[in-house]
């Protein structure tokens, strides 16, 4: 009997893993009211037994208007198209706290991304009235403990959960390759430094690897990621798919009067592009993140750098005065 048990025990996993929960509960605590948090639970679980459905039928899912905002529904579909993904666990009981954008979000949701073949937790935002208005890829903890224990550094709770969202929603959005999301998040007037690593013929004959660094401004930078990056096919399926990596994050806040709001952010970036160009490097990027407009976090730098540039990385001395970082 005891064998027989622990067989059916195996084969359940096995199935959950391959085929995830087709069912899955939500259960939320929160200080919000108990109306609220029964809608976010209902709205929730409609849409994850729907993405669960979905993955088991191979078929592109179905929402409703009932349960996601409009963009909401846009931002996951656009994920789904990175890879297909399921629930792994039968319910869910997690915290709500209050999000950057006035609304309410979950964190911990375990997932797996079968395309990517990996395992995932996932972000769910939702707005005042319950609805999801967002899903996306979740740092590490590790990472999420690194932003939401800077306290002697962004000593406003709130622009440390603004920091937060916002570089899961910017890591997100370069993975499931949303132009108009990346264009809106940019400063028209941004600077943008981009690395090009070269093999070169040294002087003895031998070949060395070089890293080529550009500057760029929002408009070319963009073209460049629409016609090579995350370039599309005539039917309009893309042909690289990335995946996108943060690491060792920091956070700077800057000291000049008037620029209370102003937040460099520093990270370790793990990038891998797979497809019509299979592309992998690491390096450092460098965000200086504008907070002062509330709820639209913008970029005025994105600079990429090589590990072998650690001691001369992007700061707000680069920032303030450009020519002493030239």
């Amino acid at each position: 009997m005891k064998r027989i048990i622990t067989i059916f025990a195996l084969s359940s996993l096995m199935v959950t893993q391959m085929f995830g929960q087709p069912n899955v509960s939500f259960k939320f605590r929160s200080t919000a009211p108990d109306n609220t948090l029964r809608r976010m639970e209902q709205n929730a679980k409609a849409v994850f037994e729907e993405i669960n459905n979905a993955s088991r039928d191979n078929r592109k899912p179905q929402f409703s208007t009932a349960n996601m905002t409009s963009d909401g529904i846009d931002h996951t579909l656009k994920l789904w198209n990175i890879s297909k993904f399921r629930c792994v666990e039968p319910a869910y009981i997690e915290n709500v706290s209050t999000n950057s954008y006035g609304g309410y979000q979950v964190r911990n949701i375990a997932t797996f991304f079968t395309d990517a073949n990996k395992s995932q937790d996932l972000v769910i935002d939702f707005n005042r009235a319950g609805e999801v208005s967002n899903i996306s890829i979740a740092i590490s903890k590790t990472q999420y403990n690194a932003i939401m224990k800077t306290g002697e550094v962004v000593k406003d709770e709130r622009e440390r959960w603004i920091i937060l969202n916002f570089v899961e929603n910017f890591r997100t959005a370069y993975e499931r390759q949303d132009l108009d999301y990346i264009k809106t998040v940019f400063n028209d007037d941004a600077l943008i430094i981009t690395g090009t690593k070269l093999i070169v013929k040294t002087g003895d004959g031998k070949y060395a690897s070089r890293t080529k660094y550009t500057t760029q401004n929002k408009e070319q930078y963009i073209n460049k990621l629409r016609t090579a990056i995350m370039a599309k096919d005539k039917y309009g399926n893309k042909l690289n798919k990335l995946t996108i990596e943060f690491e060792r994050i920091s956070i700077i806040k800057s000291e000049k009067d008037g620029d209370d709001k102003l937040y460099l952010v520093r990270l370790w970036q793990n990038w891998d592009s797979k497809g019509k160009n299979n592309f992998h490097d690491e390096g450092w990027l460098t965000l200086v993140i504008d907070l002062s407009k509330e709820g639209e976090p913008i970029i005025w730098v994105r600079a990429w750098q090589g590990a072998n540039q650690e001691n001369k990385l992007y700061n707000f001395g680069c920032f303030y005065n450009p020519s002493s970082c030239e």
